[in-house]
């Protein structure tokens, strides 16, 4: 479904008498040879049919003028999909196996092979919608899908290297991408160009361009983000704030600092915390705006775990002289933790902090892990640390509690599972099963386990696995068709990599 159906599907059922297209989505329209001075229910509709039925589309289907293109020449050493791997593409996409995409991806690119010819218009709308799905199949489009990607100007954006001379005719959207493109290889002519008019710009726009520095923001910038930190917008101050507080020694990250610092500190391995009498009159002049949060937070603990989110987890254990462990086991006991904690979750996701993400399984915050933060927490580990933590607390468990950070981190992260991983946690959950004679809720999550254990899992282990169900067990009725389901996942997936792996 194309973006344009999408909008005109939106427009019809907001309803002709109270919408109004946007300024892109009228120059479309008109780029469609319609009547434009009829009432808009009729342009909708005859859009519609160009769009969809342009047999039925009164002015019939439109010529086409002007010179076809080329024909598309296939890159030396590209080698197409084979039919075996193209209806196991199939399967998955149609939602039979949605999570074995990126695998499929993976194992067609050690090969050398392209994805099928068929697939790929499906693929370039779901990279619209998805933006980080591109990254992962662009290596796998081949010559014949870079030149069906030209030819359609909303797929034309996933290939096109962003032009910095678009700057000033560029939407938002094209404009970060020109800004992330062009500070990698030219800091200063990225941040030229958004000055370039940056008076003119809308504030929504001038905030989400400040956040595309913040990946790459150093000392060079500092001078142009104070000055938007003192914006007349919130959104544009805000913004600037947070980039601010990712250059080391900034104002505003020293200041930061200190404030938080002054209201914490370590009594014989205790973690102590003391709000402020009074928050200070210029905390939004530095992008701290407390306001009162879930669970009875005040305006105090909003301020401290504002400053919390916004300074580099590291510089606590350089200033405590204690690891994240220990820095996050103390501030567990104190008043108000789950602030605090959400506080340091999104400073750990902000500031890409690895050894803190794996901290946080320890500590055991259900909060923490069933939140947005949970997500972007588990990307942070690495393959190596989710194995080592995952087997380490597995041997501590007979059942995982539904709520246990270890739950989450399974179902949440993304990387293979080390064999004995996968042996211990089916070893364990058959053990639950022979052993419980009446079924209750306290192992109903184990059903999204088991589906995520059949993407995760090397398939060799299937023939091992098939093992050891306890079929006499009272529960196993209940639980057979989701055991079934992880072979048949591993099954799949073994036949895919097989099929890939058949290419000589």
């Amino acid at each position: 479904m194309t973006t344009l159906w999408r909008d005109l599907a939106s427009l019809g059922l907001l309803g002709a008498d109270r919408a109004v297209p946007g300024q892109a989505l009228a120059r479309k329209l008109a780029g469609l040879n319609l009547d434009m001075d009829t009432d808009l229910g009729e342009i909708l509709l005859n859009a519609a049919a160009v769009v969809r039925l342009p047999v039925r589309v009164r002015t019939g289907i439109l010529p086409f003028e002007g010179r076809l293109p080329e024909p598309v020449r296939t890159d030396a050493g590209e080698r197409p999909c084979t039919p075996k791997s193209a209806r196991h593409l199939s399967d998955i996409i149609s939602g039979k196996y949605p999570l074995a995409l990126e695998e499929f991806i993976t194992v067609l690119a050690s090969r050398k092979m392209i994805l099928p010819d068929e697939q790929l218009p499906g693929l370039f709308d779901q990279c619209i919608r998805d933006p980080e799905l591109w990254p992962r199949i662009r290596q796998v489009v081949g010559s014949k899908g870079r030149w069906l990607s030209a030819r359609n100007p909303e797929w034309a954006a996933l290939t096109d290297e962003p032009d910095p001379q678009r700057w000033p005719d560029a939407g938002k959207k094209e404009r970060i991408a020109i800004l992330l493109n062009t500070r990698q290889v030219d800091p200063a002519g990225a941040l030229a160009l958004m000055q370039s008019t940056w008076s003119a710009d809308p504030p929504a726009d001038r905030a989400a361009y400040l956040g595309a520095l913040a990946e790459s923001a150093g000392p060079d910038d500092e001078p142009f983000l104070a000055e938007c930190a003192q914006d007349r917008r919130k959104e544009v101050r805000q913004a600037a704030t947070a980039v601010l507080s990712l250059i080391p020694g900034s104002r505003v990250s020293t200041q930061l600092f200190d404030w938080a610092s002054g209201c914490i500190t370590l009594n014989k391995s205790r973690i102590e915390i003391r709000l402020p009498a009074e928050i200070p009159a210029d905390s939004a002049d530095f992008g701290i705006l407390p306001t009162p949060g879930p669970k009875g937070e005040g305006l105090k603990v909003s301020w401290l775990r504002q400053l919390l989110a916004n300074i580099p987890p590291g510089k606590w254990e350089t200033y405590f002289q204690l690891n994240a462990r220990q820095i996050l086991s103390g501030f567990v006991q104190a008043k108000n933790s789950d602030a605090f904690l959400s506080g340091f979750a999104t400073a750990a996701v902000r500031f890409r902090h690895s050894t803190w993400a794996e901290s946080f399984i320890d500590i055991r915050s259900e909060d923490i892990w069933s939140g947005e933060s949970g997500k972007k927490l588990a990307k942070l580990l690495t393959a190596e640390a989710f194995n080592r933590k995952t087997m380490e607390l597995l041997r501590q468990e007979q059942l995982l509690a539904e709520g246990h950070p270890l739950t989450w981190v399974l179902c949440l992260a993304e990387h293979t599972w080390d064999q004995n991983l996968t042996l211990r946690l089916i070893r364990q959950f058959q053990e639950h099963l022979a052993t419980t004679k009446v079924y209750n809720w306290s192992s109903w999550h184990y059903r999204r386990i088991l589906e995520v254990a059949g993407y995760r899992s090397d398939p060799v282990l299937m023939e091992e696995l098939r093992k050891n169900w306890p079929v006499q067990s009272p529960l196993w009725q209940r639980w057979e068709a989701e055991v079934e389901r992880m072979m048949q996942t591993m099954h799949f997936r073994n036949r895919m990599i097989s099929a890939a792996n058949e290419v000589k």
